[in-house]
């Protein structure tokens, strides 16, 4: 194994299967911390050689004076690129050992993306496997924030709503530009919010292309091909317009689902974990979710937990469809989480709301396919002692 490193660029339908899981509280806590925005790319290896199979990549939050010294996870868009076959991508806390979880799956030389909250060690370091078994791929990997020890943005879950979906405006898809705007629905966002965490999709794009939430870094978010429905979440920053603004290279629909805020005040901390595989529908005896089928597994996190930080993945559908990841309630929302192809492997970001069950749901539209769900963290209340005392 080559190691190298990098220390920074300037209503429900039938249930098929209720779970009940080992509670992710048996995997070790760490620090909690609150969200603080920070847009730089911090690995790209498409200047060196590419990421050779069993080989790891490591990266740090640490740049300079630009980041405190009490990160505790890091937020990251990974995207593999250049690949000659297929793979996946990894990511775990610098002091960690690869794990048995995934979190980024290429096939070619397409772009593809995916984001990821991973622990970080004491001096900010995460790591990045590209799994043996796979194909030389490059890896590019955008910093979004950071959760810090001491101070920061809480997060609230909601149950997911549909805020922006073009489709159902005249005149086709909005043209190339940042003309694209999500509205904050104040009814469920408070004033003190600074940044949303959004599922964005796009679909029925006339050419290759890429979209882009406007942070000021302008690095892509999610890269798709003529026709594709794909989709990634983000964290977006609330403009001065109190709007937030996407941009695309070409013509293309853009679908928004809000999931959640990130403010001052209200709002739980992050709780992250070295990451645990939950759930593998290929693996426990169940086989694939059917069509229309809604899987219900849990607990997905510790008791008092008001949300789950999960990475979910479509494997092998066998018609073209969508999966609907949510928890705190069985009314299944009109909203979409990732969308998949036959035979393909598509993963997403996921953070959920929970209530005291921690269920987590998850609903597939179309054909059957496996379903892999892998725990990464938690996020709940604020302690009475937080920030810790230096």
């Amino acid at each position: 194994m080559v190691i190298r490193k990098f220390t920074g660029l300037a209503a429900v339908g039938a249930v098929i299967l209720g779970l009940l899981l080992p509670t992710s509280a048996a995997a070790a806590d760490y620090r909690p911390g609150a969200f603080e925005p920070l847009s730089t790319r911090v690995l790209d290896t498409r200047s060196e050689e590419a990421l050779a199979p069993g080989d790891v990549l490591n990266g740090t939050v640490w740049l300079g004076h630009s980041v405190p010294a009490r990160p505790v996870a890091a937020v990251l868009n990974i995207t593999a690129v250049g690949a000659t076959g297929s793979g996946f991508l990894t990511a775990g806390a610098g002091d960690s050992p690869q794990p048995a979880t995934s979190n980024l799956n290429y096939k070619g030389p397409g772009a593809v993306s995916n984001l990821t909250t991973v622990r970080v060690n004491t001096a900010g370091w995460f790591r990045i496997w590209n799994a043996a078994g796979g194909t030389p791929v490059h890896v590019v990997v955008d910093l979004v924030g950071y959760y810090d020890e001491h101070s920061g943005r809480r997060y609230a879950a909601i149950d997911p709503l549909r805020v922006l979906d073009t489709r159902s405006t005249p005149g086709g898809p909005p043209a190339a530009g940042c003309a694209t705007k999500v509205p904050v629905p104040h009814g469920w966002v408070p004033s003190d919010a600074t940044h949303l965490a959004l599922n964005v999709t796009a679909t029925a794009p006339r050419g290759p292309g890429y979209l882009t939430v406007d942070t000021g870094l302008r690095t892509s978010n999610l890269n798709f091909t003529t026709g594709q429905t794909i989709a990634n979440q983000v964290i977006a920053p609330i403009g001065a317009d109190g709007m937030v603004t996407i941009c695309n290279s070409t013509p293309v629909h853009v679908v928004a689902d809000l999931v959640g805020y990130y403010g001052r005040y209200a709002g739980s901390l992050l709780y992250p974990q070295d990451p645990t595989r939950l759930y593998d529908t290929r693996t426990a005896g169940n086989g694939p979710i059917a069509a229309g089928g809604t899987l219900s597994l849990g607990p997905a996190a510790p008791a008092g937990a008001t949300a789950a930080l999960l990475n979910v993945t479509a494997v092998q559908p066998t018609a073209t469809g969508y999966l609907t990841v949510w928890g705190h309630t069985y009314q299944r929302p009109g909203t979409s989480t990732l969308n998949f192809t036959p035979g393909a492997v598509v993963p997403n970001h996921v953070q959920t709301p929970v209530d005291s069950a921690r269920t987590v749901f998850v609903y597939n539209s179309g054909g059957s396919t496996h379903v892999v769900v892998d725990s990464f963290g938690y996020f709940a209340p604020t302690p009475a002692d937080w920030p810790p005392a230096d």
